[in-house]
């Protein structure tokens, strides 16, 4: 080096995409944010490790009857999620 240097870093929190598909009449809400709905798959993009928790809510005439993919074993309560890596789940 022939003279003083200066150098910056500029670090990015990445995101994670929850993918959330239903079957039957009825919605899933996070926690925080808000899915973007289309055809029967909602999504979101979350910062990496946010936590969020799925409720599922039956449509009239329906019953809630189980979560499946990231959220498979969570029965029929509600399902808790920390993104550190993409997220599917169905309801």
């Amino acid at each position: 080096m022939t003279a003083d240097r200066s150098v910056g870093a500029v670090f990015t929190i990445t995101t994670r995409r929850l993918t959330v598909g239903t079957t039957g009449t009825g919605t899933v809400t996070p926690s925080t944010g808000a899915l973007d709905w289309s055809a029967g798959t909602g999504t979101a993009d979350y910062d990496y490790g946010t936590g969020v928790t799925l409720h599922a809510e039956a449509g009239e005439g329906y019953a809630f009857a189980g979560w499946s993919g990231d959220c498979a074993g969570a029965g029929t309560g509600d399902c808790d999620l920390t993104l550190t890596a993409n997220r599917t789940v169905g309801a």
